[in-house]
């Protein structure tokens, strides 16, 4: 048996990281965004951010924001918080600016968060059933979102990460990838299948119920992924030093798995309630200090289209173990690919300038499709 093996990640890497920053909008502040996630660029991680394009005021509050008195969002600024307006995101040309900026220098990724986040009927929005509605909201924000940043969308992150089987169909239709936490709890998990959540294969499912189970990607419908994130941390709702603590076992253990590491959070509470400094200094000290004990490992700082777009390339790579070595084609063109060899070995099928040797490790720069590569132990 072959000790040569494809590595599944870039370059070698061990495990890609995801941050996954909620409920970007009209009323999010470019300089906030800034004074949080300075020094998280400095050391070249990505920071997905999750688009709302035509935002409602008069979201309801959830269970977190009862404990502050208020019965709207505190996602929404105080003084439109509960009206019946909605803003276009389009609408803040400073906001758009910062954001493709940080796009253009890979410091940010671009994901859909639903269309305006209201409550239909006092449900999230695309966890109603009606086609027709769907077809017509997803349409929209489809719309919007390309007007807005003059390109489409790659992952959709459903509001209160709650989706219908009906929309599930037409969001994956659309070759949208998703993101959402499954549901983490029995209850939920088997309530979910009579109130119309797609009910996921098993696998993930319990991947959330026992989070040493399976892995946090899974591939469904064509060429589209649902990934899983960790939920929500270092959040205003829960104690500081244990969010630190349970963030560093869990993000240890999908390392340690060659797992993809997901995480969720909320700018906006980090400047509750819409404060121009951060009000939640020790939740911003924690994600500080998470990110340095992250930076210390072999991770790759990507974004969810980036993570897409490799998951695509590499299911169609195919590999074939010989007794001295590995044969490998690829379907489409791929970069950076790994191939892991305990001794030293060679390569033939592409000119030597086009991949290079690490100790154990041999990375192909650029594979072109249909082209057969043979590695050799020596």
């Amino acid at each position: 048996m072959s000790q040569v093996k494809l590595l599944p990640w870039p370059n070698g890497h061990r495990c890609p990281f995801l941050l996954r920053d909620d409920d970007v909008s009209y009323f999010t502040k470019p300089d906030n965004l800034r004074k949080l996630y300075e020094s998280t660029w400095q050391r070249k991680f990505v920071v997905s951010f999750s688009v709302i394009p035509n935002i409602a005021c008069n979201i309801p509050s959830y269970t977190y924001a009862r404990q502050f008195g208020l019965t709207y969002s505190p996602m929404i600024p105080p003084d439109v918080r509960g009206k019946s307006a909605k803003y276009k995101t389009s609408d803040n040309p400073e906001l758009i600016e910062f954001l493709q900026e940080r796009r253009k220098n890979g410091q940010a990724d671009l994901i859909l968060h639903g269309f305006t986040h209201e409550r239909i009927n006092n449900i999230p929005e695309f966890l109603i059933r009606n086609k027709l509605e769907i077809r017509d909201r997803l349409e929209a924000a489809l719309d919007l979102f390309q007007k807005t940043f003059h390109s489409n969308p790659k992952t959709f992150l459903p509001p209160r990460e709650k989706i219908s089987k009906e929309a599930w169909s037409n969001i994956v239709g659309n070759g949208l990838n998703l993101c959402r936490n499954f549901p983490l709890f029995l209850k939920e998990y088997l309530s979910s299948f009579s109130k119309g959540y797609f009910p996921l294969r098993p696998h993930p499912r319990l991947r959330a119920i026992f989070p040493w189970f399976g892995i946090n990607y899974v591939n469904f419908y064509g060429d589209t992924y649902e990934f899983r994130s960790n939920g929500f941390f270092f959040s205003f709702i829960h104690d500081p030093e244990k969010q630190l603590k349970a963030a560093k076992r869990i993000f240890k253990w999908e390392y340690d798995s060659w797992n993809v590491s997901v995480w969720s959070l909320h700018h906006w509470e980090f400047f509750f309630d819409w404060n121009d400094t951060v009000t939640q200094k020790k939740h911003q000290q924690n994600l500080e200090q998470f990110l340095n004990y992250v930076a210390q490992y072999d991770v790759w700082k990507c974004g969810f289209t980036e993570l897409a777009d490799w998951l695509i390339r590499f299911k169609n790579v195919k590999a074939t173990a010989e007794n001295d070595g590995l044969s490998i084609i690829a379907g489409m063109p791929i970069k950076n690919l790994a191939i892991y060899s305990p001794k030293k070995c060679s390569l033939t099928g592409l000119p030597a300038e086009s991949y290079e040797s690490r100790e154990d490790t041999t990375i192909i720069r650029e594979m072109p499709a249909n082209q057969l590569v043979e590695i050799k132990v020596d």
